[in-house]
């Protein structure tokens, strides 16, 4: 069967299951064509994407543990997924049963014949290093196959975890090398973005002019020549600012205010969209700071250019001792 000709019948029925809070569970893993989740796995990346749509079923290519893509449907609180084999929608992931059910699925490959899916949480917290963020409360299922008898030949899925709004956001595969976990790295979802924006530094020194009092930690998000141009001006007086082009492009300024003693410096150590918003970023500083040392005083200061026309949602300021 062509993969974008399952029959629209099939998809009537489901649309017309139960609907009771179906927004709630579907949020989970948000199904709309161009969707996109990328992950990293060992160094490596994989993508999954919704490419093909029928009425209220998706497919969505190389979805994890489906290796060729797979026809995905909700209905009510259940996920289900198309069996070629049979010819039939199965009750894939149950987001309505309670926490601890285990249930038997037969799909079409090898290892989705009679697998032990069991919904182990639905208030899993999670923290994604590539996302700078923590994702959850998520639900979190776990898979085993009595129908594969020698895993040491193939990788095999054995859990996702998804996280409303977000999709599927960690998975975890088995293999000869022990379990191998894939992290949510970027995407577009619902047509909003995921993932870091793209950065680089402009400036950076031990002394600003930029008007601070000691102790004084402070982010600057410009969007506008006008604020580049008033706030260079205090920072370095009669110097040229390098340019930037205000209509897709963001300056972040970070100054410490002063300090007492050499060896302190910061950095902008993360830039992310602030999902769900195309408009909001999510910033990480990173603020080093030394042991005793020589009596000098400084101003330290960073400045970027963010590749992204944004402005602030939030910023975490982390201090590091100097190594």
């Amino acid at each position: 069967m062509n993969r974008f000709a399952i029959p629209s019948v099939l998809a009537a029925v489901l649309a017309a299951a139960g609907t009771v809070h179906a927004d709630h569970y579907q949020q989970s893993l948000p199904l709309k064509l161009g969707n996109e989740w990328t992950y990293y796995r060992s160094f490596a990346r994989y993508t999954a994407k919704v490419d093909g749509k029928g009425q209220t079923i998706f497919h969505v290519n190389s979805f994890p543990g489906f290796p060729k893509g797979a026809w995905l449907a909700w209905s009510g609180s259940t996920l289900y997924v198309w069996s070629s084999s049979k010819s039939a929608w199965v009750a894939f992931l149950k987001f309505g049963v309670a926490t601890g059910t285990t249930y038997a699925v037969t799909i079409d490959t090898p290892y989705w014949n009679n697998t032990q899916v069991t919904l182990k949480s639905k208030s899993v917290l999670i923290y994604d290093a590539h996302l700078g963020a923590n994702l959850g409360p998520a639900y979190q299922f776990a898979f085993s196959s009595p129908s594969i008898s020698n895993f040491s030949s193939r990788d095999f899925v054995t859990e996702y975890v998804f996280s409303k709004g977000w999709g599927l956001v960690r998975w975890t595969e088995g293999s000869i090398y022990g379990p191998i976990t894939s992290l949510l790295a970027a995407g577009n979802v619902n047509g909003y973005k995921i993932g870091p924006i793209p950065s680089k530094k402009l400036a950076n020194g031990n002394y600003s002019s930029y008007p601070l009092v000691t102790g004084t930690n402070l982010v600057l998000v410009l969007t506008t020549q006008e604020d580049w141009l008033t706030m260079w001006a205090k920072h370095s007086p009669y110097t040229q600012p390098p340019s930037v082009d205000f209509s897709k492009q963001t300056v972040v300024a970070i100054f410490l205010g002063k300090r007492e003693t050499e060896g302190y410096s910061v950095a902008l150590t993360g830039a992310w969209w602030a999902f769900p918003s195309n408009t909001l970023a999510r910033l990480r500083v990173t603020e080093i700071v030394p042991g005793a040392g020589i009596s000098v005083p400084l101003r330290p200061f960073a400045i970027y250019v963010l590749n992204a026309k944004v402005t602030l949602s939030s910023y975490q300021w982390q201090v590091l001792p100097k190594l």
